[in-house]
């Protein structure tokens, strides 16, 4: 796997790096078997976070012999709590040294201004760094403007931030003004939160920015064989391709949920990611999949809304989540209304 530099924090890091959600729903031995897996195709870069469950725990007993740059994360925000949990970090997964650790979740001006006040999170992670316990300090979020204001600041050696064809945000200023400053790039959500289902096209296309690290979430080692398979083969996009992914993009808009999970919990008890992906999963999976009846109590509880707006607070991409999964009932109610028939 080729490796290239992550900015100017003096890591060489695999072309495809590791992205950490999906073993935590993985048993203990399968995780490790996974992250094996990932190593021996020249991955050498893993990113995971406090969030994620016992992922940095898996990785840690998995990378145990293996030489490999760690990313880990926190939402703490403050420096009490940051400082807690680089010391549960380096536990969890038995080192020593990470080697980048990041803000995790920055996603607006108001926290923003919070973690890098006296007393946040970002004094935390430098006291730590002086310490000799972390490496490099990195930010991620999913607001490409917040994270442009947070690069001036001159204080983050990396920024992690949603990006695919269909989430071209970045490219606009957050990348030129990191390339600018040496600051490594780091794309999560490299399949839009799953509902980009082409890898050849999703890859292809952020391998044409220059350094851009995509963390692909794995979960099984075809998964990381495919994806590998075409970053070691001719990345460059052909028209056909291009007008493929215009098309996709045009069909997507950006109103589309991302399943990142921020919106969650409901206090009506509704699933919210599932709702609002009702009709790309009918799509995928045919209408049977909704058609017996947990699918029919679903779009009942759907129905329950009180319209409160709690999730759309949450939301970091602003979506009109209760308009949204209104809609999708109703379409819902009618694709069971005709499977009846």
């Amino acid at each position: 796997m080729k490796k290239i530099p992550l900015g100017n924090t003096g890591y060489k890091v695999s072309r495809i790096g590791f992205g950490g959600i999906p073993i935590s729903r993985l048993d203990h031995d399968t995780a490790v078997k996974v992250v094996h897996g990932c190593i021996e195709l020249g991955i050498n870069f893993m990113d995971t976070a406090v969030a994620y469950k016992d992922s940095e725990i898996k990785i840690g007993e998995a990378i145990s012999d293996h030489e490999i740059i760690l990313a880990t994360k926190s939402q703490s925000r403050d420096a009490a709590g940051m400082e807690k949990d680089v010391k549960a970090s380096l536990s969890s997964m038995k080192v020593d040294f990470i080697h980048l650790y990041l803000l995790h979740g920055v996603n607006n001006p108001d926290l923003l201004k919070s973690v890098m006040a006296k007393g946040g999170a970002l004094d935390a992670l430098k006291k730590m760094k002086k310490n000799g316990c972390i490496g490099a300090i990195g930010i991620t979020g999913h607001r490409a403007d917040v994270l442009v204001d947070a690069l001036k600041t001159g204080e983050f050696e990396t920024v992690q931030v949603p990006y695919n064809y269909i989430e071209t945000e970045p490219e606009k200023e957050l990348f030129p003004l990191a390339r600018k400053l040496g600051i490594g790039i780091i794309a999560m959500k490299p399949f839009g939160g799953g509902i980009l289902e082409n890898a050849n096209l999703s890859i292809k296309y952020i391998l044409n920015q220059e350094n851009v690290v995509p963390i692909p979430g794995i979960q099984k080692t075809e998964e990381i064989q495919e994806i590998c398979s075409i970053a070691d083969g001719h990345t460059a996009l052909s028209e056909i391709e291009k007008k493929k992914i215009l098309q996709i993009s045009k069909e997507l808009g950006n109103d589309f949920c991302r399943r990142c999970g921020y919106c969650m919990p409901c206090p009506q008890d509704i699933q919210i990611i599932r709702a609002m992906n009702a009709k790309t999963s009918i799509k995928r999976l045919g209408v049977k999949s909704f058609i017996d009846d947990k699918g029919r109590e679903f779009v009942e509880r759907i129905k329950t809304c009180t319209k409160c707006g709690q999730c759309e607070l949450r939301c970091p991409y602003n979506l009109p989540i209760r308009s949204n999964i209104a809609r999708n009932a109703k379409y819902l109610e009618s694709v069971l209304g005709q499977s009846r028939n």
